[in-house]
């Protein structure tokens, strides 16, 4: 799965769907300079790809935050099959306030 033309530095957060725990499935890779993002040996399976900007890093840190931004609108879900590749450009989430 790649990204292209994203927000550069945005934190990307890859997981199994559906999660289980947040904390040990998921991975997470920081947009480069250009915006673009690679995850690179996945197994097929049902996936949520999420995007959140750098500002957010100490707040999706709190417990909950990740799971509730991955069942966010901004959330994508992608379905991956053996030998699939993707590009995509995840909307970047924010979250929520609780």
């Amino acid at each position: 799965v790649d990204g292209e033309k994203g927000v550069p530095g945005a934190h990307v957060v890859l997981t199994p769907w559906p999660v289980t725990s947040v904390f040990g499935s998921a991975t997470l890779v920081a947009a480069g300079v250009d915006g673009a993002f690679s995850f690179a040996g996945l197994a097929p399976g049902e996936y949520r790809l999420l995007a959140y900007d750098d500002r957010f890093e100490g707040h999706v840190q709190e417990p909950g935050v990740l799971e509730r931004m991955l069942y966010s609108p901004e959330s994508e879900a992608l379905t991956l099959r053996e030998s699939d590749s993707r590009t995509v450009r995840p909307r970047l989430a924010e979250p929520d306030r609780r």
